[in-house]
């Protein structure tokens, strides 16, 4: 059984691994202010990612807004360490995380292949690898195979990741979009999806 400490501070190294994977990506998403603290249930790890107020933001936000199906996933590890033993946060996660500098920065990720039907914002794509991660405070959303899902991204059709964990994905109902999350109290408005 890991302790608190242990798990605090393997959850930290996730959370920079995973701020690496954004850097790595070039994410050229416009942060907007403020950012809010997530908390995990049960007392679980705070975790700090960009919250979104409108339907108008996330699109601004987003480098990629499509529509489409979930057609596979899959699990798999990618190593976020850019430049390890170097003094940048960004290219080593490791940077000022104790016991950290022997890990190889490998981190658990869900891989989601989406076939694009409508594209709202971004470069014309038709399927495109949406990267969430696995075993973080900051788990992506679920995405069911055979389920249609607005989803706002950052990145491109080969690796893009949800703007953050609450807000990234709506579920096609009809001519509806709910939220995947309970904490996502953003309704889609579809005139500022058209700008």
């Amino acid at each position: 059984m890991r302790s608190n400490s242990q798990f605090v501070v393997g959850t930290a190294k996730a959370l920079g691994l995973l701020a690496a994977l954004f850097a790595v990506l070039g994410c050229a998403a416009e942060r907007v202010e403020p950012l809010v603290e997530s908390e995990e249930p049960a007392g679980g790890v705070m975790a700090d990612y960009p919250w979104y107020t409108s339907t108008a933001e996330l699109v601004r936000a987003s480098t990629l807004v499509i529509e489409g199906r979930v057609t596979g996933s899959w699990d798999d590890e990618v190593d976020l360490r850019i430049d390890p033993g170097g003094d940048d946060p960004e290219a080593d996660p490791c940077v000022g995380v104790p016991n950290c500098e022997g890990e190889e920065g490998l981190e658990p990720v869900r891989i989601v292949e989406v076939e694009v039907s409508r594209i709202w914002s971004g470069a014309e794509v038709h399927r495109v690898l949406v990267y969430t991660p696995r075993g973080t405070a900051g788990d992506g959303p679920d995405l069911t195979i055979g389920a249609d899902y607005l989803l706002f991204l950052a990145g491109d059709a080969s690796v893009a990741h949800p703007l953050n964990p609450d807000q990234g994905a709506y579920r096609v109902e009809g001519d509806s979009y709910l939220p995947t999350s309970e904490a996502n109290t953003v309704a889609v408005e579809i005139d500022e999806l058209t700008g």
